[in-house]
């Protein structure tokens, strides 16, 4: 009885050894079977595939100097959005040709066509977004990059001269008219300077129109300098709409008063004086009025019309 139990005993051993030595696989199993292993993430592609479909066309037409700014922004941001800077900030062209070979064939390379007709289709795009008066500048330029930088280069020297006139025209201009009227002007010149990347800050838009008010207006624009604080532009407008009221109030009235005469003669003889008279005959005291000869002529009638009865 012995020795079968021993066998039992070794039995269970190599059963008991059989599983442990198992267990490692099968726990190795079990994981990687819940924990999947992360797939490679994929490639994502540097430019997008080819070719891009711009936009027909913007809002408005590059006309020059006065919207060049506004122009350049929504021309960027089209560029910007479909990833195409490439072609006109930092522009890469790649090789025509790939090989020495493929030059003396004449054998041009697929990448540098691909990214000629998305330069064509951008400089196409380009050109419809300029009015025509500024087709000429870039009559020269067949690429997308030579036609940015050529506009930039142009409407970066034009715009100083014109800020440089806008300025003297702030610095000239007076109120000759209506406050609105003025204030009107004043605002269209400070639209311009900021769309030609000069703007004014209010401290100096507040200045430019106390600078050309007319004397009536000295009082009004002496409290607003004399402020520690200046008030907003808002508030500066409403004190000289105000003095504007008083203003023409006093310019009315004036003319008005000096019309009215100081006693009632005055304004006869100054009606008289002003009325044409028709010739007569000369004022005399010995010359009979018309009365005094009608009442004659009736004493004469009487007289004879008695002296006729009594001969009857």
């Amino acid at each position: 009885m012995a020795p079968k139990r021993r066998e039992r005993g070794r039995r269970k051993g190599k059963s008991s050894t059989a599983s442990t030595s198992a267990s490692p696989s099968t726990a190795s199993k079990l994981t990687s079977a819940s924990a999947p292993s992360p797939s490679p993430a994929p490639e994502l592609p540097s430019s997008p595939p080819w070719p891009v479909t711009l936009p027909e066309v913007l809002p408005a037409k590059l006309e020059g100097v006065k919207n060049y700014r506004w122009w350049k922004d929504q021309v960027r941001s089209v560029i910007v959005s479909h990833n195409l800077e490439r072609f006109v900030v930092k522009f890469l062209i790649p090789y025509e040709y790939a090989s020495e070979s493929d030059r003396k064939n004449d054998i041009i390379s697929e990448e540098y066509q691909e990214w000629l007709i998305q330069d064509q289709m951008l400089y196409t795009w380009l050109l419809s977004s300029l009015s025509e008066d500024l087709v000429p500048i870039i009559a020269n330029c067949i690429h997308s990059w030579e036609v940015w930088n050529t506009l930039n280069e142009y409407m970066a020297s034009h715009e100083k001269f014109r800020t440089a006139e806008l300025r003297a025209e702030l610095k000239n201009i007076k109120k000759t008219g209506y406050l609105a009227e003025y204030l009107e002007r004043i605002q269209a010149i400070v639209d311009s300077l900021a769309e030609a990347g000069d703007p004014l800050t209010e401290k100096e838009h507040i200045q430019v129109i106390l600078e050309g008010l007319p004397e009536q207006y000295n009082d009004c624009a002496t409290v607003i300098r004399g402020r520690y604080n200046p008030p907003p532009l808002h508030n500066v407008v409403s004190l000289l709409t105000l003095q504007e009221a008083q203003v023409e109030q006093y310019n009315i009235l004036v003319p008005v008063e000096c019309l009215i005469p100081s006693s009632s003669s005055t304004l006869s003889d100054s009606i008289d004086d002003d009325v044409e008279r028709p010739p007569g005959p000369p004022d005399d005291d010995d010359t009979p009025s018309s009365s005094s000869r009608y009442r004659s002529d009736v004493r004469r009638r009487g007289r004879r019309n008695r002296r006729g009865r009594r001969s009857l």
